[in-house]
Formats: structure tokens, sequence, C-alpha cells
């Protein structure tokens, strides 16, 4: 006579489990794949457009091809952000390069003369009056040059007061700002730096 030996219960149900688990666990995997998968074609799709970025706040959007506007000399206008990003972020900047392209996005003042301006008043950042006082522009309070804490709010300061030369001085150029903003005639040297930021070519 066979004697059949009867396996305990929670064996089965062990097993059970783990048959359960396992194909959780696959669900789970093939989901993430699929996921990567289409992130990573998303992440092609953006690349094979090449699309430039402005920054508008917080907010990073894609920009037309043809947004870029070319730099015309002395009389090139300095009340729109239309230097690329990539032109910017490539580049020694103060604080971010993305940083550093929202404030002029926000005070509607192109990138490259910023950037010019500052790299021009303080030797791309190595003056003392920069390194010390966090002053940009070779700002002045009176008679003596502006201190601020620290060098973002120099740089606000900075992008104040070029807006302001646009809204209430109507100098929206770059010898026009220049003009008054500077003791000594620099415009042309402003351009040169502006070209090596952002060529035309």
């Amino acid at each position: 006579m066979i004697k059949y030996i009867r396996k305990p219960i929670w064996k089965n149900w062990v097993i059970l489990g783990l048959v359960i688990y396992s194909m959780a666990v696959t669900v789970q995997i093939y989901n993430c794949n699929r996921l990567a998968e289409e992130q990573t074609e998303k992440i092609a799709q953006l690349l094979s457009e090449k699309a430039e970025l402005q920054v508008l706040g917080e907010i990073v959007t894609p920009v037309k091809e043809d947004y870029w506007t070319p730099i015309n000399g002395v009389e090139t206008r300095i009340d729109e952000n239309h230097t690329p990003l990539e032109a910017i972020s490539s580049r020694l900047t103060p604080l971010s390069g993305l940083e550093f392209y929202g404030m002029a996005t926000d005070y509607g003042i192109d990138a490259s003369f910023a950037l010019a301006t500052w790299a021009w008043e303080t030797g791309w950042g190595s003056s003392d009056l920069w390194l010390h006082n966090n002053n940009p522009a070779g700002i002045t309070c009176g008679a003596d040059y502006c201190t601020y804490e620290t060098q973002q709010q120099g740089l606000q300061a900075m992008f104040q007061l070029m807006r302001y030369y646009v809204n209430e001085l109507d100098r929206n150029t770059v010898t026009s700002v220049r003009d008054l903003w500077s003791e000594s005639d620099d415009a042309e040297c402003i351009v040169k730096i502006m070209e090596e930021i952002c060529p035309k070519d």
C-alpha cells in the first residue's frame, strides 16, 4: 500500500507568495524600463531639435532660431535680452550662467551687454571693487563707489541702473549708455567683448 506524505500547508502558501512577489517585481521592472525608454526618446527629440533656451523668470522655454538679433556695433540695442542662453552659460559669469541670464531677462537687458559691462568694469571678476565691495560695474554712490553685501545685490543694482537708463533716460544702445555711464570712450571695447561672447557666425 502506497502512503502519500502530505506537505505542510504553510509551505504551499510560502511558494505561492514567492510566485506572486516574483510576478510583481517583473511587472515593476517592465514599467520602469518602459518609462526610461519614453524619457530617453523625449530627450533625444529635444536634442535633435537643438532648441535654444530662454529663461523667463523661473520658466525655461524654447526660442525660435531667428530670435537672436546680431550685434550691430555701438548702435546695438540693449533694452531686450536677445542673446542665446548657451552663449552666456559657456562663459565665465558672476553667479551661475543660468542665474545671470535669468536676471538679464527679468530686467529686459541684453545678457551679452550686461556680461560685457561686468567683464570690462571688473577685469572679468578680478578687480578689488568687485572682490571686496561686490560692485560689478563701477557704480557710484555720491562721490564714492557703492558697496553691496553680496554679489547678487551688486548685480541687481547694475541691472536696475541699466533699466533706469532705458526707461527714464531713453538710452537703449551700447553707445548711448556708455557715453553717460563711463568717463572714457569705451563703447567699442564693450562691443568687442559682446562679439566674443556671442559671435556673429
